[in-house]
């Protein structure tokens, strides 16, 4: 009742490893490499993720988190250039139809590294796949954050007249979810374009527009309230 239905693949009577599924043990290696990560150990969590990945056997999307987690240990562990590489190969292998999903997270991740090792052209490539990728599928919670990602990217780039429309519409499909975490994101970047193309008042009400989403115990969206009155009272 408790035990997978799948056939094990016992060898000996003797080899009680052997009882295990590697599907299972690669899966059971995985969320230990995050567990490791999580907990601070990220060397170690690159290794488990890696020790998950030989064991992951024809299963893509498993080798594909594997090397995903890899990744992130790696870039966790200050080694972007190595996250690079585990990221890259993690999008290859899940780049079957079937695994679409997946994939657009894998990319945004990846796209993120890029960003750190200073390729936004890249970056921006891969921020925009995963976005045209996930209009086709039902996640609008997904959708809502891949367009706030790429918003911020072109933000970052001071693409603020191709920034405005997605984050805009990040919000709102943010909203219609009740994705908070979406909204305050959008709220502060689109405040940010708001000063950078010189318009102060509306700036103003986007951030505070993030703090009445935020409440009272987000520091993040009161301190950039206060920054821009700040700021504002000394011009």
């Amino acid at each position: 009742f408790f035990f997978s239905s799948r056939r094990r693949h016992t060898r000996s009577l003797c080899d009680w490893s052997s009882d295990v599924c590697s599907s299972d043990l690669a899966f059971a290696t995985f969320l230990s490499a995050r567990l490791a990560t999580a907990m601070g150990d990220a060397p170690r969590g690159r290794t488990l993720a890696l020790e998950a990945l030989s064991l992951s056997d024809a299963n893509p999307a498993l080798a594909a988190l594997a090397l995903e987690q890899a990744g992130l240990s790696a870039l966790r562990a200050g080694d972007p250039s190595a996250a690079r590489t585990h990221l890259a190969a993690a999008v290859a292998r899940c780049a079957a139809p079937t695994l679409v999903l997946l994939h657009a997270v894998v990319t945004q991740n990846h796209a993120a590294t890029l960003g750190v090792l200073g390729d936004h052209v890249a970056a921006l490539a891969e921020l925009r796949s995963a976005e045209r990728a996930l209009v086709a599928l039902p996640f609008p919670h997904l959708l809502a954050a891949a367009r706030s990602n790429l918003g911020e990217a072109l933000a970052n780039l001071q693409q603020t007249g191709e920034a405005v429309p997605l984050l805009l519409a990040a919000f709102d499909l943010g909203a219609s979810v009740g994705d908070t975490t979406v909204e305050r994101h959008t709220t502060a970047l689109l405040g940010l374009c708001a000063l950078a193309e010189g318009r102060p008042e509306e700036a103003e009400r986007w951030l505070r527009r993030g703090v009445a989403i935020a409440g009272p115990f987000d520091a993040a969206a009161w301190r950039r309230l206060a920054l821009f009155e700040i700021g504002r009272a000394h011009v």
